[in-house]
Formats: structure tokens, C-alpha cells, sequence
């Protein structure tokens, strides 16, 4: 269960977010690192989707500046394959590692 990865009490937990493109609102709104080349660390969140995502989100579950999409749409371990897919598919299925998650799996 994603849930059970927390380690403090209060810390965020991996997470799943699913948005979809329409005619109106067709732009995700991430920019991205994808320097480690398995996951796509988010740098800025802007207009698009996920901003409209996090506008209805509670804090613990909004994507934020420092977390990690570690899958998209099923694909993982290479990046380059998820922004294609991100590019590509109408339907988006991110799982999010937090930013204080990574920091304290690194540890």
C-alpha cells in the first residue's frame, strides 16, 4: 500500500494523481529535471492542469515544487519514455514521490 510510506508522523506519502486533456485545457503546466534519468523531478508548477489539480487539492496531495514523478502511465525507470508519454496521451496517471519522502529515502 502507498500509504504505509510514511515514515514521521505527518510526513507526505507517495501519491497518485490522474488528470485528463481536453480541447480547453490541453497543457500539463510542469517543467521538469530530468537530469537522473529515472524520474522527472518538478522545478515549477504554472498554468495547466496540475495547477487546476492542486487548486482542488488537499495540501499533503498537491504536486510541489522539489517532488518526483516516479511513474507515468505505468512507465518506469526512464524518463525520457514518460515525457513522451506525457507528450502523447490524453489520460495522465502520475505517481508522486514528495519531496521530504525522496530526502529521507536518500538518507
Amino acid at each position: 500500500m502507498l500509504g504505509n510510506q510514511v515514515g514521521a508522523a505527518g510526513a507526505r506519502s507517495v501519491f497518485v494523481v490522474e488528470i485528463e486533456k481536453t480541447p480547453t485545457a490541453a497543457k500539463v503546466g510542469l517543467d521538469v529535471d530530468h537530469g537522473d534519468e529515472q524520474t522527472l523531478e518538478v522545478m515549477l508548477v504554472k498554468g495547466g492542469l496540475v495547477q487546476i489539480y492542486n487548486e482542488g487539492a488537499i495540501d499533503s496531495r498537491k504536486i510541489k515544487v522539489g517532488d518526483r514523478i516516479i511513474e507515468v502511465n505505468g512507465i518506469t525507470g526512464d524518463n525520457k519514455k514518460m515525457l513522451e508519454n506525457i507528450g502523447r496521451e490524453a489520460k495522465i496517471r502520475f505517481v508522486i514521490k514528495p519531496a521530504a519522502v525522496t530526502d529521507e529515502l536518500t538518507r
